[in-house]
């Protein structure tokens, strides 16, 4: 969600003159996190014609969703969400089906992570519940991912309740 000050792979703050990706300009704090974030999935954004546009969308969305425009940018983070699902169904790249699912299982986040920004947690527990299994399904109950997935579907239960009891 720091596109344009945070390293793509670590998160961390980045210097001016940060190492990029020469294909896409992506940003990051050293060769390593370039290197671990393309073997993490972006390299798949280079061999899809198709890839760029969803890039760009993915961008205007953290840049909406960083502002505060949770509504505008949920639109956009949904687009994003089934493209990658797409991609990922017609197994373009199956001698990295795992690469694949953690990346498209990333996008699925940043869709939760907005759907509970919006207030919408109904909508985001059901969409949370599954991809939790998928996910245990793919990637095994240490992964990162997984542990993410798990902590916004803990909170869309708390706030669901929160709600539904009458807290607010």
């Amino acid at each position: 969600m720091f596109a344009l000050t945070h390293c793509a792979a670590c998160a961390e703050p980045l210097a001016h003159n940060a190492p990029r990706c020469v294909r896409c300009r992506t940003r990051y704090c050293n060769a390593s996190c370039q290197h671990d974030h393309w073997r993490r999935g972006h390299m798949y954004n280079h061999f899809h014609p198709g890839r760029m546009s969803i890039n760009w969308t993915d961008g205007i969305a953290s840049c909406l969703d960083e502002m505060g425009r949770h509504e505008e940018a949920l639109p956009l983070v949904r687009v994003v969400y089934d493209e990658a699902r797409r991609v990922l169904s017609q197994r373009e790249f199956s001698r990295a089906s795992t690469a694949m699912d953690d990346y498209a299982l990333n996008y699925a986040l940043s869709l939760a992570m907005v759907l509970r920004k919006c207030g919408r947690y109904s909508e985001s527990k059901p969409f949370l519940s599954e991809q939790v299994q998928h996910s245990l399904r793919v990637l095994g109950p240490d992964h990162v991912t997984i542990l993410r997935l798990r902590c916004e579907h803990a909170q869309a239960i708390a706030y669901t309740s929160y709600v539904v009891v009458g807290g607010g």
